[in-house]
């Protein structure tokens, strides 16, 4: 995300607001809560509220994330589904893009219920839904999609290459370099599991699921991205990564995610919601590849240990700057507590 002054932001917001054919004056630009890539910004005139993003752009990282998520919202607006901001306007060369503001509050992991389960049921059957899916072809793939089993190993095995390769440093390091070494041990047993498992089913690892099979996934979906609107209802957003991907993985990482915390009982109901489009034979590949996301996400919760991606933090949010210590000790933590309650989950539970 390249840094603009104050004047800069001033101007290509004022762009914005003239694109969208908004002419009241802007009273306030206020900084909104960080996120972990992109800078948010609160807009007010006399009679309203609008949102602009200023995403991420750095030349290693090939996703353009405005373009994905106004192609997501485009979608979604064709589609109907109505739980969604609307886009209003966009400018490419600054990196930015203006919403629609929703009102309400942020979804905490104490207040997530049948309710709001059902409403993400809802809203990844509506993005689904065979006729909207028509429209969908040209729509790309989401980050990191995977189609066939190999591709989903292959995911993971990347991450834990990349993670073995931090520089050691500080304390910190050392200690982040012995849980990854833990997880890559992990990692080794169930993979030889599973392709024994495979092998013995008569699958073949690099067989990709037919485009039927496939999905459009928000990706990143969760309520840490979800909004509870004034009028009671959920409103999800955050879509820089959508795209084609299996349904096995959404419904993993929905399940997995680290701002995620769901009961057994809520972890069973959006199985069996997410899945009724895809029929049976999809929780014979789910069950293989819940613990393969699972492990997955202690690799995620770990990405601060890389520099580009603490950098993209820092970017996002300078109050991190001096953080570091304290923030890579509780993703420490975070993560070996994962694979703690991972490797009970795989030892206790039969998976294929």
């Amino acid at each position: 995300m390249n840094v603009v002054s104050r004047h800069d932001l001033e101007t290509a917001i004022a762009s914005l607001m003239k694109s969208a054919s908004i002419f009241e004056p802007v009273e306030e630009i206020i900084p909104m809560r960080a996120g972990g890539n992109n800078r948010t910004y609160c807009i007010e005139t006399s009679s309203a509220r609008y949102v602009v993003k200023h995403y991420f752009q750095h030349k290693g990282d090939k996703r353009d994330r405005l373009q994905s998520e106004y192609a997501f919202l485009g979608y979604a607006e064709q589609a109907e589904v109505a739980a969604v901001p609307c886009s209003l306007a966009q400018d490419p060369q600054s990196g930015m893009a203006l919403y629609e503001y929703i009102a309400g509050e942020a979804i905490q992991s104490g207040e997530i219920g049948q309710a709001e389960v059902d409403a993400a049921i809802m809203f990844f059957l509506a993005l689904n839904e065979p006729t909207a899916r028509k429209a969908a072809e040209k729509l790309p793939q989401a980050s990191e999609a995977a189609f066939s089993l190999h591709e989903h190993l292959e995911n993971t095995e990347h991450r834990i290459r990349q993670l073995q390769q931090i520089v050691l440093v500080d304390e910190e390091d050392h200690k982040g370099a012995i849980v990854i070494q833990s997880i890559a041990t992990f990692w080794g047993e169930y993979r030889n599991r599973v392709l024994e498992a495979v092998n013995h089913l008569g699958w073949r690892v690099d067989e990709s699921i037919a485009c039927d099979q496939r999905c459009i996934s928000p990706s990143d979906f969760g309520f840490h991205n979800a909004i509870r609107s004034q009028n009671d209802g959920l409103v999800f957003h955050d879509f820089e990564y959508f795209g084609w991907d299996d349904p096995v993985k959404l419904i993993s990482d929905f399940s997995h995610h680290a701002a995620m915390s769901l009961s057994n009982q809520l972890e069973q109901l959006w199985f069996s919601g997410v899945s009724t489009i895809y029929g049976k034979h999809l929780l014979n590949r789910l069950s293989a590849a819940w613990p393969l996301y699972g492990l997955n996400w202690c690799l995620i919760i770990l990405n601060e240990f890389k520099d580009e991606v603490w950098n993209r933090r820092c970017a996002a949010d300078e109050r991190k700057l001096n953080q570091r210590e304290l923030h890579l000790s509780t993703q420490l933590a975070k993560s070996k507590s994962k694979l703690d309650n991972l490797a009970i989950s795989y030892k206790n539970k039969h998976y294929w």
